[in-house]
């Protein structure tokens, strides 16, 4: 957690740095020079918004079925060798962590090292 906190921290002080000397006042000869150095191949603005684009979308496709991964319900049966009957559980992916799973009805239910499990798709 702390570090998203300071790698947002450091991208919004990149921004502002940048933001800052972009857009700083220059002089006169300053523009002229930088002007007759450009690049003369330099790519147009319509190739960096598709790149940006298709990135925006790609990256947004990916979180899709990350996100629909994660949400896919799921049977759990519970198998102890001490008992006869196995329980029957439904838990979404993401909820399963180890031994131990939250239900969608809100149980926190942790096994015992005996105890079996299938997951079963829905």
């Amino acid at each position: 957690m702390l570090t998203k906190f300071l790698f947002t921290i450091a991208v919004i002080v990149v921004v502002l740095l940048v933001y800052q000397a972009r857009f700083r006042p220059v002089s006169q000869a300053v523009q002229k020079a930088k002007h007759s150095t450009a690049f003369p191949n330099k790519p147009s603005k319509w190739v960096v918004y598709t790149v940006a684009g298709i990135l925006a979308v790609s990256s947004g496709i990916v979180y899709f079925f990350k996100w629909q991964s994660d949400n896919t319900i799921l049977t759990i049966r519970v198998i102890n060798a001490q008992q006869e009957e196995p329980f029957s559980y439904k838990a979404r992916q993401k909820d399963i962590k180890g031994r131990t799973f939250t239900t969608l009805d809100g149980r926190v239910v942790t096994l015992g090292a005996s105890d079996r499990i299938e997951l079963i798709d829905d």
